[in-house]
């Protein structure tokens, strides 16, 4: 991993995991130089994995994966920073950039039917819902396009997992999207746990 941060030497960023309890464990760390940190390390299969920086608040999500990674940290706004450089990360950034626009209306849909129903308008409450609805179907449209598009990315096993676990999706029709995606995928955590689901 080599990246790159806007902050003085010494600051220190840190490589989180989540544990048993979906809390942040620190796994590694490196001390910025000249604007850049690196890490190095074997890994098994891919995961997700956080990035946090020293005295600023929130994580930064990312695949750890074999391969080239290439982080840019925005200091700012984690969550806005990018990982590029192997399959999974080259997806993870196009779907958060393509999905961006789905979660503004859904964001800007929820806000306006908050006011409608403070307000008790109700025939508006009901076109609203139904907008909601709409916006959530071209989500799910849109996942299921990336995963059948993205077979050997770590994320759409992730995603596969949440249309499951919300039951957008039965067994079966998983099972015919699960079967297409490359072997690495299926051999990582997700993969082992969405084929004891689906088979």
């Amino acid at each position: 991993i080599k990246g790159s941060v806007d902050l003085k030497d010494g600051n220190m960023i840190y490589l989180n995991i989540a544990d048993a309890n979906q809390q942040p464990l620190v796994i590694d760390s490196s001390a910025i130089v000249a604007g850049v940190f690196e890490m190095s390390g074997k890994v098994k299969s891919p995961d997700i994995n956080f990035f946090s920086v020293q005295n600023i608040p929130g994580y930064f999500p990312f695949v750890l994966e074999s391969g080239n990674i290439r982080i840019s940290l925005y200091k700012d706004s984690l969550m806005t920073s990018r990982a590029f450089g192997t399959v999974s990360n080259d997806a993870f950034m196009k779907y958060k950039i393509e999905t961006k626009v789905f979660v503004n209306s859904m964001n800007s849909i929820g806000r306006e039917l908050q006011q409608a129903s403070l307000q008790k308008d109700n025939l508006l409450v009901s076109d609203l819902q139904d907008q909601y609805k709409d916006v959530q179907d071209q989500i799910k449209d849109y996942e299921i396009r990336f995963i059948k598009e993205n077979p050997d990315s770590y994320v759409s096993a992730l995603i596969l997992e949440r249309i499951l676990v919300t039951k957008q999706m039965n067994n079966e029709e998983a099972k015919l999207i699960f079967d297409n995606l490359t072997p690495r995928i299926k051999k990582s955590k997700t993969g082992d746990k969405l084929n004891e689901v689906i088979n």
